[in-house]
């Protein structure tokens, strides 16, 4: 019997694993695609070079923006053992970066991509949990059963169905479906920030059309209705981008619940889940208050 299994490998999923290994835990983290696959999907592109300290240097994304951060850190103030929350923020973008005594996000070390080898990955899409002895079975939908001391459940949309065959009680979670435009630039060519873009280590860039999304035409800033911003986006893109060379559109979905989920549902048990917009900025946060919950010690 392991120590930890997490379902899902979003933002917070990785980020509970990652803790979890680092303080000696036996983890395996559990998901039917590769390590961050719905924030891949919700997000545009996600990989291990984005954890990094000076990725927040470089772009502005819209769930970057403090409105969202302060709402985030009101939401989680008002769980039961979440305290300094904004102390915990500001040690892990502020300009004091690194030199507080803090114990820091896990995803932003230096040596991020050895935790990220350092424990199991399975892909499975999981079915159910089960109450056992000592713990929890981990059922996957070819009939592969894992037994765990603890579980994390961070599935985003997938996360009612699975409580649900699971017996457990829901937490209301409902799906916010949207569209990731990416178009590839080739080359070494410079972006520009025209848009209001998602940029990533890569040759392309990302567009996402959910919520406000403001464009610049010329030198007027304007906000496009839900029902237009594919259109707009895509003809402002092919004529700022006619040699992109390459265009997709890739379908995602957030769990929104109107709330920021982190509770133990059951002895070893906890759900987390609802942090659409700023589920990157406060995932630290939710893997130490995760593991706090499980009774695992974690330190300062």
């Amino acid at each position: 019997m392991i120590d930890i299994g997490i379902i899902g490998s979003g933002f917070w999923g990785l980020t509970c694993a990652l803790f979890a290994k680092r303080y000696g835990l036996e983890t395996l983290l559990i998901d039917n695609h590769k390590t961050n696959s719905g924030s891949r999907n919700a997000a545009g592109i996600i990989t291990p070079s984005w954890f990094t300290g000076t990725f927040f240097s470089k772009i502005s994304p819209h769930w970057w923006e403090p409105k969202y951060i302060d709402y985030g850190i009101e939401q989680l103030q008002e769980l039961a053992g979440i305290v300094n929350s904004g102390e915990d923020i500001l040690v892990a973008y502020g300009k004091d970066y690194g030199k507080k005594k803090n114990n820091p996000p896990v995803w932003m070390l230096p040596d991020l991509n050895k935790y990220l080898r350092s424990f199991e990955s399975v892909l499975d899409s999981v079915f159910k949990v089960n109450r056992v002895s000592g713990g929890w079975e981990i059922i996957g939908r070819e009939g592969k059963i894992t037994t765990s001391k603890n579980v994390i459940i961070a599935a985003g949309i997938w996360t009612e169905k699975l409580l649900l065959n699971s017996g457990l009680k829901p937490v209301n979670v409902e799906p916010l479906g949207g569209r990731a435009i990416i178009f590839g630039l080739g080359g070494n060519r410079q972006i520009q920030k025209p848009l209001r873009v998602l940029r990533g280590p890569y040759k392309h860039i990302t567009f996402r059309p959910w919520g406000e999304t403001s464009i610049r035409v010329g030198d007027t800033v304007e906000l496009v209705e839900n029902k237009n911003k594919l259109t707009v986006l895509t003809e402002e893109c092919d004529s700022m981008f006619p040699d992109s060379g390459s265009r997709k559109v890739i379908l995602g979905y957030r769990p929104v619940t109107g709330r920021i989920v982190v509770e133990k549902i059951d002895d070893g048990l906890i759900v987390a889940t609802g942090a659409h917009r700023i589920g990157f900025a406060l995932s630290p946060i939710v893997a130490k208050r995760s593991l706090q919950l499980l009774g695992i010690a974690i330190g300062d």
